[in-house]
């Protein structure tokens, strides 16, 4: 029988942790029908210790494989190498083991999506012969996924403890720099920049960097950018930023911050350089003393970073505090009383309104990241975490699942079942039916390993069209060369019509699932 652990948080310095021999039993992988699982102690909420890193850490990439040479960057030279990959484990993408999988994909993000100026797209063109070049691709989110990158990279460094892996880290964190530095405003992000002379798309704003590069960027943040990339640098703050190098560390804490205060500052629209509010950039969080549905979780957490791991601008954390004693303790803003409100930004999740997966993966991801704010922060300062917070935020969790429990998202699903991995977090998010909940938790975990399983190892994008279905649809049956699957519509099927293209899309969704998989300890990291 499996059985919980206490919640596997990381200390903010890797020389604190301290191993504990027998944690994090690993579930069970069945398909969809899991057997109940029982046993669970009534543990009162406790500030829990880290956990044991993971000893099954992945193997290097197979050098005898053919891996491509040197400066070979053309597509059928990396179809070679998948090929040999996939038929070394029989042939089929479900067999290869998940570490494997996730060592490639993480070895074609080094070498063939990371751009010069340190950030990753998720989409490039490979040349057609051996001797050209890769064109990194406009994309209107990169900056998006790039957040979610940010976290995996420091959950498999809170897993792992590798050194090339906090090296990555430091480098996208100056990505994610120059992300701001490209729009002339303090603390926007731009969504998409890339190197070239002339506009393309809506890459239309000019930057010429001190070098005499010159690039050509979208800006117009949307609120989503913000969300997952403030995410990303919330976990990093909670896994890896302690042993970073200083400069990376400074630079970590002072964006994170100028992101934060951009918001606060712009009364929570984001706004460009001349004064204009971008297309999607409101996110103000209460109209009255009422929370604004999907808004609310959002600005909460994007605040709570802010509050929780201060830049060094003293006049800049002294405002956010303000904002933050504002959004938790004056309103509530993420959460309403069922028996005085009808508008209950809680149930947001689960609204027919709500703009399918993406919305849905967004204000999940928002929640989740509160709450693991949250709960280190009481870990840290020896405190007992406020169960009536718990409950309020994790009510968003609570009713997205329950809409979303049987389409397959493997990355919400994990993000759920880690949060609820300790007993006593269970019992003040879940007051009532935590049975039904515990039987949710082992057949959402076991979708999310099936559907990592599924992964295709070729993520080169193929020319087709989109079926409509009523049944959701594993990673395998829909777009190959979508650029995050996780925010996708589950319903979705992809009917080919062609053969595959040279476009490779980056693997950040599985990374992203993956490490935090493993980070909660939901499963054997060598299946």
């Amino acid at each position: 029988m499996a059985r919980r652990t206490q919640l596997p948080f990381i200390s903010m310095r890797r020389s604190e942790v301290r191993f504990r021999p027998g944690a994090g039993t690993a579930r069970r992988a069945l398909l969809l029908a899991m057997a109940l699982v029982g046993g669970v102690a009534a543990d009162p909420v406790a500030a829990a210790e880290p956990p044991v890193p993971d000893a099954a850490a992945p193997r290097a990439l197979d050098a005898t494989l053919p891996l491509p040479v040197a400066d070979d960057h053309s597509a059928e030279s990396l179809r070679l190498c998948q090929r040999a990959l996939v038929a070394r484990y029989g042939g089929r993408d479900r067999d290869v083991p998940l570490h494997v999988k996730a060592e490639h994909f993480e070895w074609v993000l080094d070498r063939y999506l990371w751009a010069p100026y340190h950030v990753v797209h998720h989409t490039v063109l490979l040349p057609d012969e051996p001797a050209g070049e890769r064109e990194f691709t406009f994309g209107d989110d990169v900056a998006t996924w790039n957040g979610p990158l940010l976290a995996a990279l420091s959950y498999k460094y809170a897993v792992t403890g590798d050194r090339e892996t906090l090296g990555r880290i430091a480098r996208l964190v100056d990505g994610l720099h120059f992300l701001q530095t490209v729009t002339g405003q303090p603390g926007l992000i731009a969504r998409c920049a890339l190197e070239r002379e002339t506009p393309l798309h809506t890459a239309t704003l000019r930057y010429e960097a001190p070098d005499g590069t010159v690039y050509h960027v979208r800006s117009d943040a949307a609120k989503g950018t913000y969300n997952q990339v403030v995410g990303g640098y919330a976990v990093l703050m909670l896994c890896a930023y302690h042993d970073l190098p200083p400069e990376s560390q400074a630079l970590a804490r002072n964006d994170l911050q100028a992101l934060v205060h951009h918001l606060v500052r712009h009364d929570y629209r984001l706004t460009e350089r001349d004064g204009r509010r971008t297309s999607y950039g409101n996110l103000t969080p209460l109209v009255a003393t009422v929370g604004v549905p999907f808004n609310a979780q959002l600005a909460y957490m994007i605040v709570s970073a802010g509050h929780h791991f201060p830049g060094d601008d003293p006049r800049k954390a002294k405002r956010i505090a303000r904002e933050f004693e504002r959004l938790r303790n004056t309103h509530h803003v993420y959460y309403e009383s069922p028996l005085t409100h009808l508008i209950r930004p809680q149930e947001v999740g689960a609204s027919p309104f709500v703009k399918g997966m993406n919305d849905r993966n967004h204000v999940l991801n928002a929640a989740y990241v509160g709450l693991l704010i949250e709960l280190e922060h009481t870990r840290r300062h020896g405190k007992q975490p406020d169960r009536e917070f718990l409950f309020q935020l994790g009510q968003t969790m609570f009713w997205t699942m329950q809409h979303i429990e049987n389409q397959l998202n493997g990355l919400c699903n994990f993000m759920w079942a880690g949060i609820l991995s300790d007993p006593g977090v269970l019992r003040a998010v879940v007051p009532g039916d935590r049975e039904r909940t515990r039987r949710q938790l082992d057949k959402v975990t076991a979708i999310g390993l099936e559907q990592l399983r599924r992964f295709p190892v070729d993520r080169f994008s193929r020319p087709g069209r989109k079926v409509p279905t009523r049944d959701p649809q594993w990673v395998d049956a829909r777009k190959r060369g979508d650029s995050y699957w996780w925010k996708s519509g589950p319903f979705d099927r992809w009917e080919e019509t062609g053969p595959p293209t040279n476009h490779l899309c980056a693997s950040i969704d599985f990374l992203h699932a993956y490490w935090l998989m493993r980070y909660w300890q939901l499963a054997d990291g060598n299946q």
